[in-house]
């Protein structure tokens, strides 16, 4: 039986590891699209460049064409091989916009960046594009604010996975916005499409941090701010503080994270939600507990502890996904930072149950903290436990964050190697193949 040989898009493609409706979401193509030009099926000129853009190869090398062939200009509808009109440029693939209406709106500079900014890195071609003063439809504008809100659905705390592929695709999004920004738009336009692009810059934060892309993380995080700022965007700009405020803190700068949670802290006095600001305030209790200032840190805390008993989604649109369980979570850090380990293991062992969310990561948080509390407690079988689940869900999640708290907790572990439960755990982490 002879096999059938692969076209060069689908070889191109998957070695990318990009599924077909990836590479339709970076080229703003519909999988419908893809799939016919894996089939070998004409596309037009300007759907073959895409292609060609994305994977910065030529039309035969990716087989769109037979041979090397220059088309006349076509109109902005072409025609099929049997006279109907293609249809790459109309497939909506359940977006809320058509796609083909949706590439016009937003017009070539979506897919063919300016030659200025092409070294910059995202980050600083998103800046770079904020300074700049730059016609746009509602129905556009709708359907990015909706594309923003439902890519939050993508950062690690939420789906408790995290990949540069996720990263790549959220990048994307942000170019586009930042592409758009060097329209004429109207001063209206202009502010929600910046804030726009601060979520999307946040959420690549996020996906950086926990991929311990640490520079990254914070150019992203420092833009979204910017943006935020520009935007009036208070909630979104006290998040992004926040945000990185706690990265520097895990990064031993606190007294350079302190600053940053007060000020956010400040912004939302006057707005923001009750979930955002009683999440603000459980982020300056961890700085100042890692900067050893006790009343600070309890004076925050019970601050924190006025978070609504109730998770509602709508009350926290950045996604802190804080709630009673992850305020015991933060308390119960707060506790081991001052040594008070017996106080920190009850809160984290209640905020285990309490815990509601589906997150990975937020559920290895709080295991990991709790092997930190036993080892204190000197009850290296229950520390065990808890470590061994807590590597279970690492394994999972492939989160090179996650692995470095296992890390952690293996060198912590180190003094008590010869206990048949620490042996127990040792050998399972031999046997997982890490990231």
């Amino acid at each position: 039986m002879l096999k059938t040989k692969k076209h060069p898009l689908k070889i191109a493609r998957e070695h990318r590891n990009l599924s077909q409706k990836q590479l339709a979401d970076f080229t703003r193509l519909g999988t419908a699209t893809i799939e016919r030009a894996e089939r070998g099926a004409r596309l037009r000129p300007d759907v073959r460049q895409r292609l060609c853009d994305f994977f910065e190869m030529g039309p035969l090398e990716l087989g769109l064409v037979n041979e090397p062939e220059v088309e006349p200009e076509r109109k902005e509808v072409d025609q099929g091989l049997d006279g109907e009109q293609s249809s790459e440029a109309s497939e909506s693939e359940g977006n809320d916009v058509d796609r083909r209406d949706f590439l016009r709106m937003t017009g070539a500079t979506l897919l063919i960046p300016a030659q200025t900014v092409l070294n910059l890195e995202p980050w600083e071609r998103f800046s770079k594009a904020l300074k700049r003063p730059s016609s746009m439809d509602q129905t556009t504008l709708d359907h990015l604010e909706t594309l923003a809100k439902n890519s939050w659905q993508l950062i690690p705390d939420v789906t408790g996975v995290v990949s540069n592929e996720l990263r790549d695709y959220t990048v994307t999004h942000l170019l586009n916005v930042t592409e758009l920004l060097d329209g004429s738009l109207t001063d209206n336009t202009r502010k929600r499409l910046t804030s726009i692009g601060g979520e999307f810059s946040m959420i690549a934060a996020s996906m950086s941090a926990n991929l311990r892309d640490f520079d990254k993380a914070q150019s992203y995080y420092r833009a979204s701010i910017e943006a935020a700022r520009e935007s009036g965007n208070r909630p979104l700009e006290a998040v992004g503080l926040a945000s990185l405020a706690i990265r520097l803190t895990h990064l031993d700068q606190a007294d350079k994270a302190l600053p940053l949670v007060q000020e956010a802290r400040h912004l939302t006095t006057q707005s923001g939600t009750m979930t955002t600001r009683t999440w603000l305030a459980a982020v300056e209790a961890e700085v100042q507990a890692t900067l050893r200032d006790y009343k600070a840190c309890f004076r925050a805390l019970s601050d924190a502890e006025q978070v609504p008993q109730q998770y509602v989604s709508s009350e926290d649109p950045y996604l802190t996904t804080f709630s009673p369980s992850l305020f015991a979570g933060y308390q119960g850090v707060c506790h081991m930072r001052f040594g008070e380990p017996e106080a920190a293991y009850r809160v984290l062992h209640e905020a285990l149950i309490q815990l509601n969310t589906p997150s990975i990561s937020r559920r290895c948080y709080i295991l990991t903290d709790l092997v930190s509390a036993c080892i204190e407690r000197r009850d290296i079988v229950e520390a065990c436990s808890y470590a061994r689940q807590a590597l279970a869900l690492t394994t999972q999640a492939k989160s090179p964050a996650l692995w470095q708290r296992i890390n952690d907790i293996y060198k912590q572990l180190e003094p008590w190697k010869n206990v048949q439960s620490v042996k127990e755990f040792n050998e399972q982490l031999r046997a997982v193949k890490r990231p």
